[in-house]
């Protein structure tokens, strides 16, 4: 059986878009044959996958150095056993693995899903940059969810494979709608939806402030929260609610799962204040149910 070595650097039971670009990737391979040995911080546990793929990272300040040490020597433990490496952002832990694939003689593929914005600061401005740059050069084929992503990369021919969503998941239910609202207790205002992690970086509490604004003090509505907090920020959506006049307009209901459409379906406007994004799958899931 074939397998590929595909790293992440998130943990995959974290809410991330290129985490369920891993998870839907994983299972796509499986009907073809096709195994995959992980490597990401955290537990993922899958029959597809070589053992769980998780490292519990103990050094915090370094923990992206952590994560790449430890992602090149599980390449150099498992190198009979892959053919491909497939990683994921122009990453520490990505650039360890490229060229660790090129010591090892292995062909590689970066996938780069989003186009970050400059760092602050003169050397960490460099270094990232440096970061970047060598993880994409040192990859054998590179791919780009968007032209927008491309264009961080001029000096490098990259290909751009556009994010897609299962349509006939993502689609408008009237039922479903008409459920979701009935549950929720909503009535004739108009539902905005936002979908993400409730971080600063999503914009999640910048969208809650602005239902403080004056120029929506006469309308009806209603904020739905999906997605869920994380370890950095855990009480950001809490402490932001605390801070309106009218808190009963932000309705936080954590992660959806299976359920996303119907929830999608109930509102009328789909909200994303993201400070940064490639080509979001939220954006894409919105726009396939009608929003």
């Amino acid at each position: 059986m074939a397998t590929v070595f595909i790293t992440c650097p998130y943990p995959l039971s974290r809410l991330t878009g290129i985490g369920r670009f891993v998870r839907d990737l994983i299972r796509f391979l499986e009907p073809l044959g096709i195994s995959a040995s992980l490597a990401c911080p955290a537990e993922f546990k899958s029959q597809s996958i070589r053992g769980d793929g998780g490292f519990n990272l103990r050094w915090k300040v370094f923990s992206n150095l952590e994560l790449a040490i430890a992602t090149a020597m599980k390449q150099v433990r498992e190198r009979d056993d892959f053919q491909v490496v497939h990683v994921h952002q122009a990453h520490l832990q990505s650039l360890a693995a490229t060229l660790t694939a090129r010591i090892l003689g292995k062909a590689s593929l970066i996938t780069v899903h989003v186009r970050t914005p400059v760092a602050a600061g003169r050397i960490r401005r460099a270094t990232e940059g440096l970061i970047s740059n060598l993880s994409v050069r040192s990859a054998t084929e590179s791919v780009a969810v968007s032209r927008f992503v491309a264009e961080t990369f001029p000096y490098r021919e990259i290909r751009i494979i556009e994010n897609g969503v299962d349509t006939e998941m993502f689609r408008s239910s009237a039922e479903g709608r008409r459920r979701v609202r009935t549950d929720l207790g909503l009535g004739p205002e108009t539902v905005f939806v936002f979908a993400g992690r409730w971080t600063t970086t999503k914009g999640v509490d910048t969208l809650i402030r602005a239902a403080n604004s004056s120029l929506l003090a006469s309308l009806a509505f209603k904020i739905l929260l999906l997605g869920e907090a994380t370890p950095d920020e855990p009480d950001l959506v809490a402490r932001s609610v605390e801070m309106l006049d009218n808190p009963s307009r932000i309705i936080p209901l954590g992660p959806i799962g299976g359920g996303l459409p119907d929830y999608l379906s109930a509102g009328e406007v789909f909200v994303s204040p993201s400070l940064y994004e490639g080509m979001p799958l939220a954006f894409l899931e919105a726009m396939a149910t009608g929003l």
